[in-house]
């Protein structure tokens, strides 16, 4: 719990807030949760929180119904990530919550190793099978491609985006959900391609983890830890790459198909 004592806490590990901060000033609704007092008890609250919830892949008769197809058929223990520990079957909204492990809480990406103990593809199975599959407007299943390393997947979900109809002006989209002009198109497909090319997780930099050997590149990135990375890649060969600071060089991987050359000092 954060702002309480131990003796406060709440019953079965169920996480509250309670509205006063560190300062000793109680009553207050706006509770000011950035300085080091309250991140100091975020970064405790990530050693209790309860794992994800996981269900039986769905059999034959809800198989049926996912159109889509993608490298995943299901998880090696017939686990995949479920939305709740119980949820109504029937759906209030057209969304894949058991997802958003994935992204944007990212707890599973391409090279790193999964803090939580389930199967390693039980997320990717829960992708293969999620309910609504969509690559319009707000939805997150292009960016979730790509945390998930399917990169030829997630270009093309991309490209769909990039060339989806527009009104007079590129980038003002038909309306998918809410309102013309539509941004939420673009604006996705804008994250999933930087996803595409640099991801992180703590002082970690993944470089190019979704990105397809057909597509050549060349970009100047900021990631955490004030760095500042540009790098080209063709036909699946890192043929550049700058890093400044210089000593974060020592922090980037390559988990997906483009990387250095064998030999390369890069």
């Amino acid at each position: 719990e954060l702002g309480k004592t131990d003796s406060e806490a709440g019953d079965e590990g169920h996480i509250k807030h309670a509205e006063h901060g560190d300062g000793g000033s109680d009553g207050g609704g706006n509770v000011h949760i950035s300085g080091e007092g309250y991140k100091d008890r975020w970064r405790l609250l990530l050693d209790i929180v309860p794992d994800l919830p996981v269900s039986p892949a769905p059999d034959d008769q809800c198989r049926k119904h996912v159109t889509h197809s993608d490298p995943w058929a299901s998880s090696d223990d017939n686990l995949v990530l479920a939305p709740a520990e119980a949820w109504t079957p029937a759906p209030r909204n057209y969304e894949n919550p058991a997802l958003y492990a994935i992204f944007p809480f990212r707890l599973f990406q391409i090279g790193k190793e999964p803090r939580v103990a389930l199967p390693a593809d039980a997320a990717a199975a829960a992708f293969n099978l999620r309910p609504f599959p969509c690559n319009k407007g707000w939805c997150s299943d292009v960016v979730q491609a790509a945390h998930l390393g399917a990169a030829e997947m997630a270009a093309q979900m991309v490209e769909q985006r990039f060339t989806s109809p527009t009104l007079k002006f590129p980038g003002f989209y038909l309306m998918h959900f809410d309102y013309t002009p539509e941004v939420c198109t673009g604006a996705v497909a804008k994250t999933a391609l930087q996803a595409m090319a640099l991801q992180y997780d703590g002082s970690n930099i993944y470089l190019f983890p979704s990105w397809p050997r057909h597509w050549s590149a060349h970009f100047k990135l900021h990631a955490p830890f004030n760095t500042t990375i540009e790098a080209k890649c063709h036909k699946g060969i890192v043929t550049h790459l700058h890093v400044s600071p210089r000593h974060r060089r020592d922090h980037i991987s390559f988990p997906g198909i483009c990387a250095p050359a064998p030999g390369s000092t890069l």
